[in-house]
């Protein structure tokens, strides 16, 4: 668990990791994470280049699945229950929860993790919707489960093209549920927002950064306050993530849906 500059939170949390054997000789072991690209969002995955550098080096392709293995590390969640303060931790940053190859054992360790912690706010955020709906009736049929109370799940729309994921998402009993509109690539148009909390907009950074329009981010504000929905401008389309340099002082709207 470590501090972060993302601003929407404050902690982020990887107890999944994707281990490689590097040398079958020692058994010396290459820790990291692994996904696999599944939308237009995915192109210039920042968890893929900071994986690439300090990890296993494996790219989020579906051949790096046989190169090595998931990994639970108790570790983590034992450090939520450490941590007094309350405070937002954005979980699996660095891959996808409900990525359809991580055991479901694995995701039952990361929400009994929270269970333990009630003090804080659990962030998860899937492009996978699909699979976190699949997940809870699986597990809602063997014991009447739901997921923990101070879980906020969010599902990434980056065009048109994945609207879709709202209306999964609409269909999963979390508390508090949002959508993350980044990066943000087109004009999203007009969308449905019912039984959303809260979203967050944010333009691509980095040198391979695609083209981000100011007014697109303005038209989810509109539509943000017509619907009665939290609003958070994250960044604007810049070399460094989180940059609100040359951005209108009325689109820097940071709203949260509950008070941590």
């Amino acid at each position: 668990m470590q501090r972060t500059s993302i601003a929407w939170t404050q902690w982020t949390s990887n107890p999944i990791h994707f281990t490689v054997e590097e040398d079958p000789a020692t058994k010396r072991a290459r820790k990291g994470w692994l996904c696999t690209k599944v939308s237009k969002g995915c192109a210039n995955c920042y968890s893929e280049a900071i994986n690439f550098r300090y990890g296993n080096r494996l790219l989020y392709n579906q051949t790096s699945l046989d190169w090595g293995e998931w990994q639970f590390y108790e570790s983590e969640p034992l450090e939520w229950s450490r941590l007094e303060e309350p405070s937002k931790i954005f979980v699996c940053d660095m891959t996808d929860l409900f990525h359809p190859d991580i055991p479901d054992r694995f995701r039952d360790k990361v929400f009994s993790g929270m269970e333990v912690a009630p003090w804080h706010t659990f962030q998860v955020l899937t492009k996978r919707p699909e699979e976190a709906l699949s997940y809870y009736g699986a597990r809602n049929e063997r014991s009447l489960w739901n997921f923990p109370s101070n879980l906020w799940l969010g599902a990434t729309v980056e065009s048109p093209d994945y609207v879709n994921r709202l209306d999964v998402l609409r269909k999963i009993p979390a508390r508090i549920k949002f959508v993350s509109f980044e990066p943000l690539l087109e004009d999203i148009g007009e969308v449905d927002l019912k039984g959303t909390d809260w979203i967050i907009v944010g333009a691509e950074s980095g040198n391979n950064r695609r083209p981000f329009d100011i007014d697109w981010a303005y038209n989810l504000l509109d539509q943000a306050k017509l619907q009665n929905v939290k609003y958070f401008f994250k960044q604007t389309s810049s070399q460094h993530s989180g940059s609100l340099e040359g951005v209108p002082e009325d689109l820097i709207v940071r709203e949260f849906p509950a008070e941590v």
